[in-house]
Parts: structure tokens; C-alpha cells; sequence
């Protein structure tokens, strides 16, 4: 009696290169053979797919965070926004102040559009109970407004100072 053998047609053998390359052979038959007390199995095999660089299973990840801009993209196209829960009330207030000081030398237009989101930001500091939200939109729009002055040296400050306080 043959014992069974765990191959069948149909199956794959892998033969691995010296060069990491694979050969892969898919099993057309399996024959068994006895012969002076011993019992072998003849394989008959197609190639298969062509041969393909061998890839390793990824094992393990440890991804570190530090900063209030730290992202991970695998595979992807980045299209966060970051947004910092915490910031210095002090340091917002302190921005607020140079704005309202500054304003002055913002271009009519700029000048104008700053007002309202400056307001709703020193109304928002100046509240019992802050909330991060208004004052980050705040902060958001005088960026935006700023940003729109390009070439003028209060404005590049007022971008540079309100994207260290947003943390981008």
C-alpha cells in the first residue's frame, strides 16, 4: 500500500534562485514509483508564471510622532490638514497686539479685510472660556488675508507669525 502523498496537480512548487529570483512550477502529475523497498513519486511540472523578484513580508512597523506636524503617509498622497488642539493663549495675544499695531502699513484692501477676523480674534482671547476653534479660524483668515498682500514686508511677518502659531 502507497502512502499519500501531500502534492496533487494543480499545486505550485517554488524553487528559489541564487539570485533571490522564483521559478514557479505548477504540478501536472504525480506518479507514485516503488522499487527495491522504497516508494518515490515522480513530479511531472509546467513551468508557470515567469520568474519574479521574491518579496519579504513586512514583519513589523514602529512609526514615531513628534511635533504638532507629524504625519505618516505609506502609499498615499498626503492631503491633511494639520490641526494643533493646543497653542499658547499668551503667545496669540501677543500676535494679536503686533496685527492691531500694524495694521496701519497693510494695503487698503488688506487693511480692510484684516479687521473683521482680527476682531473675532481678539474677542475670542480676551472671552472667560477661549474656544480653539473660533480663535484658530481667526488666525486661519488673517493668514489668508495677509497672504494676499504679496510683496509687503508687514504682511510676509503677519503669514510667518500666524503659520508658527498654527504649526504650518
Amino acid at each position: 500500500m502507497m502512502a499519500q502523498v501531500p502534492i496533487d496537480a494543480g499545486d505550485h512548487l517554488l524553487r528559489k534562485l541564487p539570485n533571490s529570483m522564483v521559478e514557479d512550477y505548477s504540478v501536472m502529475e504525480v506518479t507514485p514509483h516503488s522499487g527495491l523497498g522504497i516508494t518515490y513519486y515522480e513530479v511531472d511540472v509546467c513551468k508557470g508564471a515567469a520568474a519574479q523578484p521574491t518579496q519579504t513580508a513586512i514583519q513589523h512597523i514602529t512609526n514615531i510622532f513628534h511635533g504638532s506636524n507629524s504625519r505618516a503617509n505609506i502609499n498615499s498622497t498626503d492631503n491633511s490638514i494639520n490641526i494643533q488642539s493646543g497653542f499658547n493663549l499668551e503667545l496669540v495675544r501677543d500676535f494679536a497686539a503686533q496685527v492691531r499695531s500694524a495694521k496701519a502699513s497693510l494695503p487698503d484692501a488688506q487693511r480692510q479685510k484684516i479687521a473683521e477676523p482680527l476682531a473675532m480674534l481678539e474677542a475670542a482671547i480676551h472671552s472667560s472660556s477661549p474656544e480653539p476653534s473660533k480663535i484658530l479660524g481667526a488666525l486661519r483668515s488673517i493668514k489668508s488675508v495677509a497672504e494676499g498682500a504679496a510683496g509687503n514686508l508687514v504682511a510676509s511677518g503677519i503669514v510667518t507669525m500666524a503659520g508658527s502659531i498654527l504649526g504650518g
